[in-house]
Order: C-alpha cells, then structure tokens, then sequence
C-alpha cells in the first residue's frame, strides 16, 4: 500500500527526535464521510497542531477515493514547517480496516501516536497537552482528550474525568502501548464503526485482562485536551461528542468477556458479526511492557 500523496519535510536537528526513528509525534486522521471543506480543516488544524516537532500527519480515507484524491490535490503544494511530513492514503471501506491498516503498518514508530477522527479540528495546544500528560504518568497507555462541543458535552466531560475511556474524535497511545498492540495481534474487527469503546477496555484491562483487573489509571483523561469542528451536523445522524461506544462507568464484574474472545465474534450481536477479535490471551505482554 503506497500513499497517494507524501509531502516530505526536512528535518532541522533536533533533540526532540527519538532513537526510534524521525518522528517524535505521529497523527492519524481516519476518514470517510466528511466533505472536502470539512476534512481539509481538520488536516490543517492537526498540521497546525504538531508545531515545530519532528512529526508526520497521515490522512486514512476509507472507501471514498474522491475525497483522497481531492484532499491529496488541495495539498499537493502546502506550505508547511520544515518539521512536518503530510501522507494522504485511500483504501477500502471499513473503519476498522483503516485502523488496522495505520497501527500494523503505515505508524513509523513515533513516541506518541494521535488519533484523530476525520471531522475534528484539534485545537492548537492539544496535542502537546495529550503527549504532556503521557509523559507525567507512569501507568497510563493512552490519553483522552475531552468534548468541548454538543449537546451533551458538559456531562459526558464530567463522565470521562470521573470514569476514564477514550473518546474517538480525540486520544492518543505511548510508542510502548503501540508496540504491544502490534505485538499481540489486537486488530479492530472489521465492521466495526465505533472503535473507542473496544479500545477503552482493551486499555482498561492494561492489554492483558487475565494479568490486570479493570484499572482507570491505564487511561489519562485530559480536560484542557480538545477539539472543535468547522461544519456543524457534518453526519446529522451523530452527536460528534459522545464517545463512540462508550463504556460503562462502573468496573465490570468480571472479565470472562475478554478471556472468551478468541473463540467468539466481539461487540453487540448487532454491530459486528463473526468476525473475531484479535486478542491472544496466552501473550505475555502487558501494561507494564506498554510503557
């Protein structure tokens, strides 16, 4: 799989880049059904947001060549920092698929990995908020950025800050946490739309739910973190600030469901259907390989 677009940038030295290749930061934007206005804002706020770090912004349009090829032609000539690379990729239909397809093979091994979904325009000091707080915690495998925007912004912000989890349009995952992901063959199942509340008890149970209990501190929640967006009601359908399959705040009361995965389909009977979920049990990895 090639880029259709790939802007390189040339790298001024500098120490934040890391042993681990060039990039200290790295940024996904998953997309499919936004319009060009709509996307094209939200690349320029995340190329805005990388700010003078060693950094490269990929943009997963899946299953809408149109909007890729239309992205890569509005940057095909971007003016951008010397710092920053621009890749523009199209695939297939599926969500997952174009998760997947970014953490098992297009991440170039950044300190820190930023997922973005394709309608949110993250606000300027966002990321180094997320990339701060990964930093000052010894536990955390990912970090959360919080809704500003919506109707029920307010209260599911709360909600987050009192019980952790991911939200979709905005988090971010340790180079550690990424490694382990790829390590242990965690893929999303394909079919699957809402992809933060599997990955939220995935990072709850610390990657490993038969070695970890339900732990919130695996999740740093960030509430100066956030996004914003350029195109009200992009998809009608959807409050862009909920979180996307979002967990329950309590801790479950047993992790049988985890440790059943690979034998059964994952998700609600409704969502996804055979296809199972990734996750080898018998793996030695866990929270504590993750950092």
């Amino acid at each position: 799989m090639e880029p259709i677009l790939t802007i390189e940038r040339n790298f001024a030295p500098s120490a934040s880049v890391n042993e681990h290749g060039r990039y200290r930061w790295s940024v996904v934007i998953l997309s499919s059904r936004e319009d060009i206005a709509t996307l094209c804002s939200s690349i320029e706020a995340a190329l805005a947001a990388t700010r003078d770090e060693p950094a490269v912004v990929d943009v997963m349009v899946n299953g809408n060549e149109p909007l890729a090829l239309q992205a890569a032609a509005k940057f095909a000539f971007w003016p951008a920092s010397s710092s920053t690379t621009l890749r523009i990729w199209s695939l297939g239909r599926d969500k997952a698929k174009a998760w997947n397809a970014y953490v098992h093979g297009v991440w170039p091994g950044a300190e820190v990995a930023f997922f973005v979904d394709g309608y949110a325009r993250v606000e300027p000091d966002a990321l180094g908020r997320l990339a701060d707080a990964l930093d000052a915690s010894e536990t955390a495998l990912g970090a959360a950025a919080v809704p500003m925007v919506g109707r029920s912004a307010s209260a599911l912000r709360a909600r987050m800050i009192a019980a952790p989890q991911i939200n979709g349009s905005l988090y971010a995952l340790r180079r550690g946490t990424v490694e382990t992901i790829r390590s242990m063959g965690f893929r999303m199942p394909f079919g699957l739309y809402r992809l933060d509340g599997l990955l939220g008890s995935a990072l709850a149970f610390g990657l490993n739910p038969q070695r970890h209990p339900w732990t919130p501190g695996f999740i740093a929640v960030v509430p100066g973190a956030s996004w914003s967006r350029q195109i009200e009601h992009v998809r009608s359908t959807r409050d862009h600030s909920a979180p996307q399959n979002a967990m329950p705040t309590d801790e479950p009361t047993s992790t049988a469901a985890f440790e059943s995965l690979p034998n059964r389909p994952i998700g609600r009977a409704d969502t996804v259907h055979n296809t199972p979920f990734c996750l080898n049990s018998s793996s030695p990895t866990s929270a504590a390989t993750a950092k």
